[in-house]
């Protein structure tokens, strides 16, 4: 079954009415134009003064690291911090496999809500802002 499809945003449901079982052997969406967002995903808990964050690469998952298929490194991304004082932080980042420091560096926080600029991401990372002093 051939169903054309307008340009445009739009919200496709496939519903079984019926009383059984619907199998689909696949669907095809030509010229489809995929969300040009990094394919990550940051998690973040704060207190108001600090911040920790898990940011995670989506390409990493177990059945392309299980099938022994190449991951994809997300490019280098900007995360919008949740609202923090303004001033001087010290930023590390973490290797979550190791539990080690890989990167610290200070910044400056000035308006709220900030942003970070964190480096290309092969798995994951952590992040720990904190401030200086």
């Amino acid at each position: 079954m051939i169903i054309p499809i307008g340009a445009g945003k739009h919200l496709v449901t496939l519903r079984n009415d019926g009383g059984d079982w619907l199998a689909i052997g696949g669907i095809r969406l030509p010229r489809y134009v995929v969300d040009p967002a990094p394919p990550a995903q940051a998690l973040a808990m704060s207190d108001g003064r600090e911040l920790i964050a898990w940011v995670r690469n989506l390409n990493h998952w177990w059945r392309p690291v299980a099938e022994g298929q190449p991951i994809v490194p997300v490019p280098p991304v900007v995360v919008s911090l949740p609202p923090l004082p303004a001033g001087r932080y010290r930023l590390e980042t973490w290797d979550t496999y190791e539990g080690k420091v890989t990167a610290t560096r200070s910044l400056t926080l000035t308006a709220a809500p900030g942003s970070l600029e964190l480096p290309a991401i092969a798995t994951d990372l952590a992040v720990r802002l904190r401030p200086e002093g």
